[in-house]
């Protein structure tokens, strides 16, 4: 740009040459550009690296130095610009289509050329957008199978693992409660109401004393329907007022149980009943009705002659 004598303004900016900016960013190697440069340097040097890359950019060789180009097989040493290699690549490429030799080493079957597998019931799964998957390309079969085959490999170390613990405890057990071999051990225990009292017993023979003192109790009680068939029998609840006082009902003496689902609650309250009947019917001998002579009345009437004596 080239500054005018004209000390006015064009466009909102100031008339000033571009060799007076100053390039102030750090220095940059690749196109030789230096921190003070002007403007007008720093263009000039970015125009020129943009015409070679527009003029020189197809014929340009990166260096390959470092890359291994074995597999490709060819002749001579391994060459270190791209373009005798891609060449070489090009070369193999159309000698496959037309049926023709090849420098390089291709695989047999090409990943495009893989069957597609049809997955078992088992394996199938959705992917990540949700779509079911029921086949997959050989490869990736063969991976899933794989996969599979290091998962139950897995969970069979896992039982076989948890299956040796199991064997380990349950040889304890068998030890310790049910032998199978030698003599057999039995528990002995001190009964204190059958069979042997006091005496060191079997447990099987103080078990068939307690069978046999219960089939007996049960018999001379009767069954638990039995029971409860009792228990229900009667009708006085705790409302029903006592015999011996209309004034008091059952439900206020002391030891009432309301409800008295339980043989021995049943009980407890019919002795409630019992000794209440007690009092009242006392109450009637001693106030009600004389007994003995007192019951005997003489009276008497006179007849025209004689008295006559009534008993």
């Amino acid at each position: 740009m080239i500054p005018t004598n004209s000390s006015g303004t064009t466009n909102g900016c100031d008339n000033i040459s571009s060799n007076c900016v100053i390039w102030q960013g750090p220095d940059i190697t690749c196109i030789d550009l230096c921190s003070g440069d002007s403007i007008s340097e720093v263009t000039f040097k970015l125009a020129t690296k943009v015409c070679d890359l527009i003029t020189n950019g197809v014929t340009a060789n990166p260096s390959l130095t470092g890359l291994d180009l074995t597999c490709l097989n060819i002749a001579g040493k391994n060459p270190t610009e791209l373009v005798p290699v891609l060449q070489e690549m090009v070369n193999s490429i159309c000698s496959n289509n037309t049926g023709g030799g090849s420098n390089l080493n291709p695989k047999s079957t090409t990943l495009a050329n893989l069957p597609i597998m049809t997955l078992p019931a088992c394996m199938q799964y959705t992917d990540a957008n949700g779509n079911p998957v029921t086949e997959l390309r050989l490869d990736l079969f063969a991976t899933l199978i794989a996969q599979q085959v290091c998962t139950n490999l897995a969970s069979i170390n896992l039982i076989n693992s948890t299956l040796t613990s199991f064997s380990s405890r349950l040889d304890i057990l068998e030890a310790c409660v049910l032998p199978c071999s030698g003599a057999v051990v039995e528990v002995q225990i001190i009964p204190t109401c059958v069979s042997t009292v006091g005496v060191l017993t079997n447990v099987s023979v103080v078990v068939l004393a307690l069978e046999s003192a219960f089939c007996t109790l049960r018999d001379a009680v009767g069954t638990a329907a039995l029971i409860n068939n009792a228990i229900g029998q009667t009708n006085i609840t705790g409302s029903y007022t006592t015999l011996s006082n209309t004034s008091v009902s059952y439900g206020s003496i002391g030891g009432w149980q309301n409800p008295a689902p339980t043989l021995a609650q049943s009980v407890q309250n019919a002795w409630i009943v019992i000794d209440d009947m007690y009092s009242a019917i006392t109450s009637i001998q001693t106030n009600c009705c004389p007994g003995g002579c007192d019951s005997v009345v003489f009276a008497s009437t006179h007849a025209s002659q004689f008295d006559v004596m009534h008993v």
